[in-house]
């Protein structure tokens, strides 16, 4: 599969294009003209393309889908403000932009192309709290708004046109002993739309506190490591249009570690 990746000189953009290839996608960088030479010339030789640009240009976006061919696109590019108060890193502008260029990019298609694949990435704020039906985490613990932001304009996309999904971690940190991709694959449960394994705690049970205590408590034990996560994308983009995870929010824990 011919992969769009934006973000790859960050924390997951440069760990997921090393499993993309490992996974015998093709990738195409999409890469601001300041961060070029962050890219590593080893990696830099094994992409399909690089193209220079800003992740909030919509049409540039766009060309780098067309130009290349890829049928999915993969953004790991921007941070989400922390609170409302927080300085925005202008996350809600690069979402909109790629969603934006991804339905363009397929409508130049025409309509009888099948849609284009789009992980995104998001935040466990915005996964349904599996003891509180209509609730999620966020309301809980009102962090990261622009995720749910963000989540309500890819809900309105057309199905026709983008086959998506966001991934939605707690905290991501770097592996603290190299696994190899069959160890990783092992180590990790995904969930659709709440996250796995979640359980009832004594805290939940604290008055006006206990709803915060609860959630905050349990986001700690949903840390992964980054590498886990992106060979979870690049195994998932496999299966094509048959994820079973299009159209969800998607969780990940860690089941055990090795020794």
């Amino acid at each position: 599969m011919k992969v769009l990746l934006l973000g790859i000189t960050g924390n997951v953009g440069s760990r997921l294009a090393p499993a993309l290839i490992a996974h015998k996608h093709q990738v195409v960088a999409y890469v601001r003209p300041s961060s070029k030479n962050k890219i590593d010339p080893v990696l830099a030789k094994q992409l399909l393309a690089i193209h220079e640009g800003d992740a909030t240009e919509t049409d540039a976006i766009k060309h780098a889908i067309l130009a290349n061919d890829c049928s999915a696109v993969v953004n790991t590019a921007g941070l989400a403000a922390i609170t409302p108060l927080s300085s925005s890193t202008g996350l809600p502008q690069i979402f909109a932009a790629v969603v934006a260029a991804t339905v363009a990019a397929h409508q130049a298609r025409g309509k009888d192309s099948p849609p284009i694949r789009l992980w995104m990435l998001s935040g466990a704020t915005i996964l349904d709290n599996p003891f509180k039906p209509g609730k999620q985490l966020g309301d809980s613990v009102p962090l990261f708004p622009e995720h749910r932001v963000n989540w309500k304009l890819i809900e309105k996309t057309n199905k026709e046109d983008v086959s998506w999904s966001l991934m939605c971690p707690s905290n991501m940190v770097p592996e603290p002993t190299p696994m190899s991709l069959e160890e990783r694959r092992g180590n990790l449960v995904a969930g659709a739309d709440k996250p796995p394994a979640w359980r009832r705690t004594w805290l939940d049970r604290i008055p006006v506190l206990g709803g915060f205590l609860g959630v905050a408590a349990q986001m700690a034990a949903y840390e992964i490591p980054l590498e886990g996560c992106a060979d979870f994308l690049a195994s998932d983009l496999e299966k094509g249009l048959n994820s079973e995870y299009i159209g969800h929010r998607v969780s990940l824990k860690v089941t055990a570690r090795s020794s």
